[in-house]
């Protein structure tokens, strides 16, 4: 979406999601993953980020987590 590459993306529930993996965790790449989820806000789509090992190792929380957004953002159907 423009200049940004989104990992998941479901233009009905304007949810994205993004898996962050050990290159995320430095200043710059923060900086840069807050200037994208501020566009993104700005096109009123919600990113639900996750790091890598929490998909690995914590799947059932992290897929709770995004049920439950799509609920609250009256979307309960992935």
């Amino acid at each position: 979406m423009d200049r940004y590459i989104i990992d998941f993306y479901c233009p009905e529930a304007r949810l994205a999601i993004e898996l962050d993996g050990a290159g995320h965790n430095f200043a710059s790449r923060e900086s840069l993953d807050q200037e994208q989820t501020s566009f993104l806000a700005s096109k009123n789509i919600l990113v639900l980020r996750f790091w890598n090992h929490q998909i690995n190792w914590e799947l059932d929380s992290a897929l709770e987590t995004i049920w439950s957004t799509l609920k609250r953002r009256g979307n309960p159907s992935p």
